[in-house]
């Protein structure tokens, strides 16, 4: 349907369509498609019947979908004593600039021989032996025209989720080539997270997995935050190029927030249960200069974070604190002022929730509705500033269940201001029509050799579906209005669901509820279409 509604006005601006994808598809230029959005905002009588038609294609297409870059990527991570179900949650958003999208992948349990099936990445850097079993696994495969190497989403079967928000720039990215930061082979980057995914059966053990592979081949990247969380524990891991790395385990009373730069402030390195690093961490920041400690031989000041990073590419930049500060203010009630000095880890003043964690990942910053709000701007969302951005290709919350079949990753592709989170149980074994294009061998053998055309316009992805509703909202703001209503309705209708189907699936053996689960993820889409065809809001 919505093919054929854009094909409409493309030909009334003379735009063509006889290029195809790789499937047959019609496939449009960037520069033809904002010709066609052009026209049709410019177009006063037809404004509404393309508020109507998009907003019912982008519903109906959400009901089927579920699926989990990184210019501004936020994650609140959730300690279990302080959410609504008692168990740890984490949001998080993907963004990225630029030719990107993401495709959906599971892949079952396997068996590997010794030697065989080794892991490769990175064209020149170091490829990771198998091990004898990997666990049944859902990568959100982030698509880029250069490659990505950080910006992937990753869920398995024993309930192990990860994610990563990028760190900025560090000390030893800045000054440090590969062989003084003692990289084997040139280190690892895609392989760091695909490697805990796939072996991981507790957040504690994805930490010690971690560490195993930076102490054997070393961290290419500049820095990162990772977070994996099980249904009981989550982790921070913070990682810089070379061979330092910190992990902390997020107390169970405590939440939290995450922008771009290393997370990790406070380092207690005789608490082993709950911190794990590098053994030289401290010593190695004495002897580069980079921290000294007010009292000889006591480290009670030692901030990790300072000590491996710069203050004015990391702390001081407005995109990472505002959006700190939004987030904060909203999950404590206190506005913090000092960049140089957020909190780390925070109790929050209400129970954190499936929709406590959705509201917050579609926070705008005060200084968005001074600066771009009420006309003063074209678009409203183009800045890092905000967590609720233009440039998120996926957002996502994962309220992790009793048992990992029973994780639920609430996604939204594109916008999430202005599109649904869309219930998905992405270890049961089905992707839905419209998350994926290639086949799991293709997407590993282009991943750093990337085909235009897996990226073109395509309206059977869906991602363009939730894009385009989201561009036509940000250029113009009074159509969110006639959007949040049917959001609201929509999200409040999929909640229902998600009850009915946990409680229909929790007597039955695991892969009878699996089925149930899988089918339901899928018929989400079949099912959205009928309902938005019978609704007088559309009529």
């Amino acid at each position: 349907m919505i093919a054929s509604f854009i094909n409409h006005f493309l030909r009334k601006t003379g735009a063509k369509t006889n290029r195809h994808d790789t499937d047959g598809c019609p496939s449009i230029d960037h520069t033809e498609t904002v010709t066609a959005v052009s026209f049709l905002m410019l177009r006063g009588d037809t404004l509404m019947h393309l508020k109507q038609t998009l907003l019912a294609v982008s519903t109906g297409l959400a009901l089927a979908s579920l699926s989990m870059g990184s210019m501004a990527c936020t994650t609140l991570i959730v300690g279990k004593n302080v959410s609504e179900t008692g168990r740890v949650m984490v949001g998080h958003t993907e963004d990225a600039g630029g030719r990107v999208l993401h495709q959906e992948f599971f892949y079952p349990a396997q068996k590997h021989e010794a030697g065989a099936d080794p892991l490769v990445a990175e064209p020149g850097r170091a490829v990771v032996p198998n091990v004898p079993e990997t666990l049944d696994t859902y990568w959100s495969n982030m698509l880029d025209m250069n490659g990505s190497s950080f910006d992937q989403g990753f869920t398995n079967g024993a309930g192990v989720i990860i994610c990563s928000n990028g760190g900025g720039s560090s000390f030893d990215g800045n000054e440090l080539s590969d062989a003084d930061a003692k990289l084997v082979d040139g280190g690892v980057g895609f392989l760091f997270r695909r490697t805990i995914a796939e072996r991981a059966h507790s957040a504690r053990e994805a930490v010690k997995i971690a560490g195993e592979i930076i102490e054997k081949y070393g961290y290419f990247g500049a820095a990162r935050n990772y977070t994996v969380a099980d249904k009981d524990e989550a982790w921070i891991i913070n990682v810089v190029k070379g061979r330092h790395y910190v992990a902390k385990r997020i107390p169970d009373d405590k939440v939290m927030l995450i922008s771009n730069y290393l997370a990790i402030r406070s380092v207690d390195l005789n608490d082993k249960e709950n911190v794990i690093a590098s053994p030289d961490l401290i010593d190695y920041a004495i002897q580069t200069g980079r921290y000294k400690p007010a009292k000889a031989g006591d480290y009670s000041d030692f901030d990790f974070s300072r000590a491996y990073q710069p203050d004015e590419t990391s702390r001081l930049r407005s995109t990472n604190a505002l959006r700190l500060q939004t987030g904060w203010e909203y999950l404590t009630g206190v506005h913090y002022s000092d960049w140089l000095h957020f909190p780390e880890l925070q109790t929050p003043q209400f129970k954190v929730g499936v929709d406590e964690i959705r509201h917050l990942m579609r926070l705008t910053a005060p200084k968005t509705y001074a600066e771009r709000g009420d006309g003063r701007a074209d678009a409203f969302h183009v800045s890092a500033d905000d967590i609720s951005r233009s440039q998120t290709r996926e957002s996502w919350v994962m309220e992790l269940g009793e048992k990992p079949h029973l994780n639920t990753l609430w996604r939204c592709s594109s916008y999430q201001e202005t599109g649904p989170y869309i219930p998905w149980f992405p270890t049961a074994g089905k992707i839905p029509e419209g998350y994926q294009w290639t086949t799991l061998d293709e997407a590993r053998k282009v991943h750093f050799h990337m085909k235009p055309e897996y990226l073109s316009l395509d309206w059977n992805k869906s991602y363009f579906t939730y894009a385009v509703l989201g561009e036509l909202v940000n250029f113009n703001r009074g159509l969110l209005g006639g959007v949040l209503p049917v959001q609201a309705e929509v999200e409040k209708a999929f909640d229902a669901d998600v009850v009915k189907v946990r409680e229909s699936v929790k007597d039955l053996p695991r892969d009878e509820a699996r089925k149930v689960l899988a089918d339901f993820t899928v018929r989400l889409r079949r099912q959205g279409r009928q309902d938005l065809q019978g609704s007088s809001r559309f009529d």
